[in-house]
């Protein structure tokens, strides 16, 4: 074949198609390069819009991360419940936070369990809270129940102070705030939206919590049947600890030490079997090493109001059994390292009633958040209170003008702005000194006092009685177990959904 019908022969070939040696040895041909740019120009075009939209939020804003039956949570909003979740652990855990994850790292590179990282255990947590609070919100609007005014009033003033003082922490407006607090996409509308969803939601289940009525017999039949998580218990306990052995020690009976100890134990239990001040001496006397001075108080052995719940499982068992009798002592293993002495001295079935007070809280300045006040600062923090006192006993000397007076100074942020008030204080619930002056067996309505403890000075106000404490508690625990068998219903009318793509916008 001549040179020229070969070279036409590859023309030929090149027209229909032909031609691998001239792609694999010679590289592509011209109209293959051209539409290769073609296809990478549109990718890179592509790339480049989808990355422009996602950082504009508006994805954020449509894709939906989480669907609960016709309910949607775009990926924006879920990141609310997300920030929110991660937010109020910081919260709860304060400076112990720390301990469980590092918040200068990602999430998703610290491992929370075996199978799950922190970023999926605050995911999964939020996903619970949107699926509750759609479907709360959702069976609402079905009901026909609306947000109550109150509610609308405070989330428009929450979103009045969120306009009012962003700027004040460093941002141009609302929309960077949200966006740099919460996520892309996040903006005054849908945290409005947020906000309404879970107020209404919150608002009815409240109201399908109060609407059950139960009868004294109900009450009684469910307090009795659940009386060993009610019922609460008083007692001493001291731990007697096998001795260990030193650095050096290489002869060293850990069986002996650990007998050793269950001899002392078992002394103490037998010596003061019956006789509670004798526990508070042997107690004293057996004390470890470095803490005497713990002991020099008779209340250090003591726990009160205990709930089974809240008693070491060790002893629970012992301690809220039938049989137990006033002044009776046990001994009891601590696993391998000694033995507990317990003493039982009574058992409450809450059957007293609650009481009301008002106090006016005056806490001493201190030099630090973790410096204890000095004698000079605790006094003048008495002269304050013994100042507001007579303040208040030169005036009306009323309730009403006692209310006034705890709003406009008292340091107890749990009651100011309600007039110092707390309804329906059950024993234990305070700290001892506050305790005792109200359930004080001679305390009547309108009696005053300061009372010092271990937060300040308080001017108490006795205000009154409520329901006595056991049914508060069945009235609680059976509402509790009705409203979760309703929830339980109507949840079952929802199919709840995790949605990939929109949960690929999300912030973690």
């Amino acid at each position: 074949m001549s040179a020229s019908r070969e070279k036409r022969k590859r023309r030929e070939e090149r027209a229909a198609g032909f031609g691998v040696e001239s792609t694999s040895k010679k590289g592509l041909t011209a109209k293959q390069k051209s539409v290769l740019t073609s296809v990478i120009s549109i990718v890179i075009a592509i790339a480049v819009f989808v990355v422009i939209v996602a950082n504009s939020g508006i994805i954020q804003q449509k894709a939906v991360a989480v669907s609960v039956g016709s309910e949607k949570v775009t990926a924006a909003t879920f990141n609310y419940y997300y920030k929110d979740a991660y937010y109020n652990f910081l919260n709860t855990y304060g400076d112990i936070a720390g301990y469980f994850f590092d918040a200068s790292l990602p999430l998703e590179d610290q491992q929370y369990s075996e199978d799950q990282t922190w970023a999926d255990y605050f995911t999964d947590t939020a996903v619970a809270s949107a699926e509750q609070t759609m479907i709360l919100s959702a069976a609402a609007r079905e009901a026909g129940f609306e947000l109550s005014q109150e509610s609308i009033d405070t989330i428009d003033s929450s979103l009045e102070t969120l306009e009012a003082n962003v700027q004040s922490v460093g941002y141009a407006s609302v929309k960077s705030y949200l966006s740099t607090y919460y996520g892309k996409g996040c903006r005054i509308d849908s945290y409005r939206s947020y906000l309404e969803d879970n107020y209404l939601a919150s608002e009815y289940a409240a109201s399908i919590t109060d609407g059950f009525t139960y009868a004294d017999d109900q009450l009684g039949e469910f307090y009795e049947a659940n009386k060993d998580t009610y019922d609460t218990v008083d007692f001493r306990y001291f731990t007697v600890n096998a001795e260990t052995a030193a650095e050096d020690d290489t002869d060293f009976d850990a069986a002996a030490a650990l007998d050793d100890a269950k001899a002392i134990a078992d002394s103490m239990a037998s010596q003061s079997q019956g006789n509670e001040q004798a526990f508070i001496d042997l107690a004293r006397e057996n004390a470890p090493e470095g803490s005497e001075e713990l002991y020099e108080d008779d209340a250090y052995t003591l726990n009160r109001f205990k709930t089974k719940a809240n008693v070491n499982a060790a002893y629970a068992e012992w301690l809220f059994s039938a049989d137990r009798v006033e002044g009776e002592t046990t001994v009891i293993e601590n696993g391998t390292t000694g033995y507990y002495v317990v003493m039982f001295l009574s058992r409450s079935a809450n059957d007293y009633d609650t009481v009301n007070v008002r106090h006016i809280l005056v806490t001493p300045e201190s030099d630090g958040e973790d410096v204890e006040p000095t004698e000079e600062q605790w006094a003048a923090a008495e002269e304050i209170a013994n100042d507001l006192y007579t303040q208040w006993q030169d005036g009306e000397a009323t309730e009403e003008s006692f209310a006034e007076l705890a709003d406009a100074n008292s340091d107890d942020t749990g009651s100011v702005g309600n007039g110092g008030l707390y309804e329906g204080v059950y024993m234990g619930q305070m700290v001892t000194e506050f305790n005792d002056w109200c359930f004080d067996d001679a305390r009547e309505v309108g009696d005053t006092e300061i009372v010092k403890t271990s937060y300040g000075y308080h001017i108490m106000y006795f205000s009154g009685y409520g329901d006595q404490y056991w049914r508060s508690l069945a009235d609680s625990g059976l509402r509790n177990e009705d409203y979760s068998a309703w929830y339980t219903e109507t949840a079952a009318d929802y199919n709840t959904n995790v949605k990939s793509f929109g949960m690929s916008f999300t912030s973690k």
